[in-house]
């Protein structure tokens, strides 16, 4: 897997002329690729997150989930995350987030700035779906169980979310849904649906 992206420290940028908000009209800043080790299996594109110091990377690799920390000031530094499958990954105000899932369970790995894990377990009633909200603090993982097709009439699709913190998790069922739902969060709060 290669990204390519303004990954490394920030350039000195050449004065411009033109006084404007636009980022099209800014001076380029050089591009930085990354190339990690490991298959491309999952979501395209990858679940990256810009944090107040750099980026984190996450990438599996044989069942096993790894991520890469990319500081601002050039500084590179992999890490074992959990086995599993990974989930997604969220910057966090202190640090990261990434969610591994297996068996029957989610495990959020908060990874703070001094780089300690504190790993938050989260049962999930069926497959967690792909991609993580977060609100700064907490991070909002779905899980759908059901809509298959079956021979004496279709099993409805159900939907649970887990919103995980350092200090625990909560289930919170949303019953039956249409699709598969996509979390979003942010400093306000989180959006499932338009709804919650």
């Amino acid at each position: 897997v290669a990204i390519v992206a303004g990954c490394g420290a920030a350039a000195p940028m050449a004065t411009s002329a033109v006084v404007s908000d636009d980022p099209l009209a800014q001076p380029e800043a050089p591009l930085t690729v990354e190339t990690l080790p490991g298959e491309l299996r999952g979501a395209w594109p990858l679940e990256l997150a810009r944090g107040a110091t750099g980026w984190l990377l996450p990438w599996s690799d044989g069942g096993e989930v790894y991520a890469r920390l990319v500081g601002d000031d050039g500084t590179r530094a992999d890490r074992f995350v959990d086995r599993g499958r990974l989930v997604g990954a969220a910057a966090l105000a202190d640090g990261f987030a990434i969610v591994v899932a297996s068996a029957g369970e989610a495990r959020v790995h908060f990874l703070a700035g001094d780089g300690s894990d504190t790993v938050v377990p989260a049962a999930l009633a069926g497959d967690a779906v792909p991609g993580i909200a977060s609100d700064g603090a907490r991070v909002l993982v779905a899980a759908t169980e059901g809509g298959q097709i079956a021979a004496d009439g279709p099993q409805p699709l159900t939907a649970t979310l887990a919103l995980v913190g350092p200090d625990g998790a909560r289930a919170l069922d949303l019953g039956a849904v249409a699709t598969a739902p996509t979390p979003w969060g942010d400093a306000r709060g989180f959006i499932v649906a338009v709804s919650l």
